[in-house]
């Protein structure tokens, strides 16, 4: 009688336990879910628009479109003198003011971007294999 008692709440125990730990895998998964969310959030700080870049060129220093098969250039960015903009890697940067080019300025490093006066757009030229990982964010 005494082993069938014991039997009994090991049995309930162990069917307890599983329950319970069945019961914390959704909240793990929506952790998982909410951490992916957040990761994807910070990425669309990114002013980078990696689906609209022309393939196989870059700006050059004259401002003229050259070709180059693994090289990209974003779309016209918005650029404001009074912010600071920080890019993430290494890239070309061409500034504009209107239509008209001002000039072209190789950053190799991370950090902020020159100030060019009367510039108003940007467009950034670099490697197609940092597509999905350049960034160039405003502060």
């Amino acid at each position: 009688m005494v082993k069938k008692i014991i039997t009994i709440l090991g049995v309930t125990s162990l069917l307890t336990l599983s329950a319970c730990t069945n019961s914390e895998s959704p909240d793990s998964s929506e952790d998982t879910n909410q951490s992916t969310q957040t990761n994807e959030n910070v990425s669309q700080g990114n002013l980078i628009d990696k689906d609209s870049v022309a393939k196989g060129q870059w700006i050059n220093f004259e401002g003229q479109e050259t070709v180059s098969s693994s090289y990209v250039t974003t779309d016209n960015i918005t650029y404001d003198l009074n912010v600071t903009y920080e890019l993430s890697g290494g890239s070309y940067v061409s500034y504009y003011n209107g239509e008209e080019f001002l000039e072209t300025v190789l950053q190799n490093e991370p950090g902020p971007i020159e100030s060019v006066d009367n510039a108003d757009s940007i467009k950034l030229s670099f490697n197609e294999t940092f597509l999905d990982t350049l960034k160039l964010e405003s502060n």
